[in-house]
């Protein structure tokens, strides 16, 4: 089991954007707080995916900064369900590291 896996539900990335992001050297990348699915740590990515692929195309490893955002208190109460349908954006979760579906 890997320590923490990193998970997104946005695929979209606009080419613009990250030139942008390259430009600015903005390779940040905003997660959750950790959480707990059957004894594997998660931490989604709210913010930061065009830094991310920004950080890969220049071969460097992103930023990652935890932040806080009113979905927090689902995480706070262990409804975490409620938490990754709160910040959900445009896909399945899947892994940002293979590819490969969360859950």
């Amino acid at each position: 089991m890997k320590d923490i896996i990193t998970i997104s539900s946005q695929l979209e990335i606009i080419d613009d954007i990250v030139e942008e992001k390259i430009e600015r050297r903005d390779f940040t990348v905003q997660v959750s707080p950790v959480f707990e699915i059957d004894g594997q740590k998660y931490r989604v990515i709210l913010d930061g995916h065009h830094s991310l692929e920004a950080a890969h195309m220049e071969g460097l490893e992103p930023e990652f900064e935890e932040i806080t955002t009113d979905a927090q208190g689902y995480l706070e109460d262990g409804d975490i369900d409620g938490f990754l349908e709160a910040v959900y954006i445009d896909c399945q979760y899947y892994d940002i590291e293979t590819g490969k579906p969360a859950f």
